[in-house]
């Protein structure tokens, strides 16, 4: 007598049968075998486990997904397409810090789109100061008087990155005096590698510019905007007077 047992059935599922025509028949094969039958859902144990081969192409449907059950393992890499993301629905926080470049804005974008930035904007409370930021971060000085030593004119804190700088100073002469400006980087304790000065005679205007110096900061680097005049005070002319012709100002434009 030649017997075995059923491989893909285990604990009361699990059958014998015969394996030769002259082996005896036992009447409890058939009940466990029936059970088998009935049982039998294709898990382990229950019967032959089906193998991907045995699904039928696009024949799961979403109804058969439960809710939840398709995680991030299940996705192949780069398959999730524009079309099967939902107008509307992707926010700041699902956007990773520092990961929009100028080449991801669309041609003519408006600055005026891009929403408040962190970490731009005044430092402390100066004197004379008036904030506009048109674009990245300018900020417009209004009118006030500078005299003899480096005071603090505007002031504005950045995260790391590569800016270019820009700044403009217009001196009107209260007094014929040698004025001069720069940038300087408070988080350091240093100025930028950059100023200029000029005469300016008494009744007289001049202007001085500073205009698209590459800097890069390695951490978050509050910058301020100083100007002095010496011997005698004179006026930097900003968004307060009439009609200046070149206002006072200082920008910081994010590279990277």
């Amino acid at each position: 007598m030649s017997r075995t047992s059923a491989t893909n059935f285990a604990g009361t599922l699990e059958f014998t049968y015969a394996t030769a025509p002259t082996d005896l028949f036992v009447d409890t094969d058939l009940q466990t075998l029936a059970l088998a039958v009935d049982g039998h859902d294709h898990t382990l144990g229950k019967g032959l486990v089906l193998p991907g081969s045995a699904i039928q192409d696009n024949s799961i449907g979403g109804g058969k997904l439960a809710a939840n059950s398709v995680a991030n393992a299940n996705l192949v890499d780069g398959a999730v397409t524009s079309a099967k993301i939902a107008d509307g629905t992707i926010t700041s926080a699902d956007i990773a810090d520092g990961s929009i470049q100028s080449v991801d804005l669309a041609a003519g974008a408006a600055a005026a789109n891009i929403g408040p930035l962190t970490g731009f904007g005044l430092s402390g409370s100066l004197p004379g100061v008036n904030v506009s930021l048109p674009n990245y971060s300018v900020l417009v000085v209004s009118n006030l008087s500078v005299g003899n030593g480096m005071t603090d004119i505007i002031s504005v804190t950045v995260p790391a990155g590569s800016y270019l700088f820009t700044m403009q100073a217009e001196f009107s002469g209260d007094t014929a005096s040698i004025c001069a400006m720069r940038g300087y980087n408070v988080t350091l304790g240093q100025s930028l590698p950059v100023s200029a000065d000029m005469s300016v005679p008494l009744g007289g205007v001049i202007t001085l510019i500073i205009a698209g110096f590459a800097v890069t900061f390695s951490t978050t680097t509050q910058v301020n905007m100083q100007c002095q005049a010496s011997p005698g005070a004179v006026t930097l002319r900003g968004a307060g007077i009439v009609s200046p012709v070149r206002p006072s100002f200082m920008q910081l434009w994010r590279l990277a």
